[in-house]
């Protein structure tokens, strides 16, 4: 058998609760891969989120990463001036709303650090 890949997978947010046919989805998936792969989980973590109680002890995942996140709360005055603001962004707000540097900076590590 060959070696095993390291594999990062880079999500938005939490997989828990799996409340969703996509949770579920992606659940299952990296269950499977970790069986055979050392996956790693990175993803944002909204300031005010708290972490379900089955997220960490779930072997999704070999490591999980967090990094706090500001995302305003859709229909919330910060939402609002958001999107406008994102009228002069290049990029969609559906992808402007989830750039990080924090983020940026972790994909660049994990890419040079071999880990």
């Amino acid at each position: 058998m060959s070696s095993p890949l390291r594999i990062l997978w880079v999500k938005s947010g939490p997989l828990f609760p799996l409340n969703t046919g996509g949770r579920r989805r992606t659940h299952a998936m990296l269950t499977e891969l970790t069986r055979l792969h050392k996956v790693t989980w990175l993803a944002g973590l909204p300031e005010d989120f708290v972490l379900d109680a089955r997220e960490e002890p779930d072997p999704y995942a070999d490591q999980k990463r967090w990094i706090r996140t500001r995302e305003p709360r859709k229909g919330s005055a910060r939402f609002f001036l958001e999107v406008g603001a994102n009228l002069l962004s290049r990029f969609p707000y559906v992808l402007d709303r989830y750039r990080n540097g924090e983020i940026c900076a972790q994909l660049q590590k994990f890419d040079t650090s071999g880990e």
